[in-house]
């Protein structure tokens, strides 16, 4: 729930917030183009929040460290890495919203909107959208597999998180993929493909949208 909300406060006015100051137009007289703007943003946002999450974890192994008498190293530094791996989407999202956003009023709602769909909504409350799914299909006397469903779970970025680490903590977290299916899309590796999807999706629409914009 928190680290969503990190990326997207320290992403959310990278673009938009000096579009609507004025410094964009200072910032393209120089040779920098577009799509420049876009990927130089997100690479800082990026390399920002990236280094806030490692700080806290080196924080967390200390205190693990001290009040316990082993660390399994491998397993923290996977869950480290596929945190980080989420946090970077939730960036992508919020760069790619203020790059086709004009104002920081508007960058700010979509970024709360972009918060509570993917994440609150999508996997945590009990209306969400497999159970929209399922609802209307059992209406039209129809129904769903459970694979079909575990799979609408898990195109959030919070929902391929959660199944992508499912690995590294089998008994303590579980996501929305059933045990034992060999559905090669509920797979902990395709989870990856889910998260990428997340990073290079936002970014190129955003783009797209702030390409085409009248900075005028």
């Amino acid at each position: 729930m928190i680290i969503p909300l990190v990326a997207l406060v320290a992403a959310y006015l990278s673009v938009a917030g000096e579009r609507e100051s004025g410094n964009l137009k200072f910032l393209l007289s120089y040779p920098n183009s577009r799509r420049d703007v876009v990927l130089g943003k997100f690479i800082a946002r990026a390399v920002v929040v990236t280094v806030s999450i490692v700080v806290a974890f080196v924080v967390g192994l200390g205190m693990a460290a001290y009040y316990f008498p082993s660390v399994q190293l491998p397993d923290f530094a996977a869950f480290v890495g596929v945190t980080l791996l989420y946090a970077v989407s939730y960036v992508a999202i919020a760069v790619g919203i203020s790059a086709a956003t004009s104002s920081r009023s508007r960058a700010m709602g979509l970024a709360i909107g972009s918060w509570f769909v993917l994440n609150v909504f999508w996997n945590f409350l009990p209306i969400q959208p497999a159970t929209v799914i399922e609802f209307v299909a059992d209406k039209l006397g129809t129904s769903v597999s459970d694979n079909f469903k575990d799979l609408v779970w898990s195109l959030s970025p919070t929902g391929a998180y959660f199944n992508a680490i499912q690995p590294i903590f089998p008994e303590r977290i579980t996501g929305g993929s059933g045990a034992g299916t060999n559905a090669f899309y509920l797979q902990p590796e395709f989870m990856f493909v889910i998260l990428a999807f997340w990073i290079v999706a936002p970014l190129a629409l955003g783009y797209w949208r702030f390409e085409r914009a009248d900075l005028g």
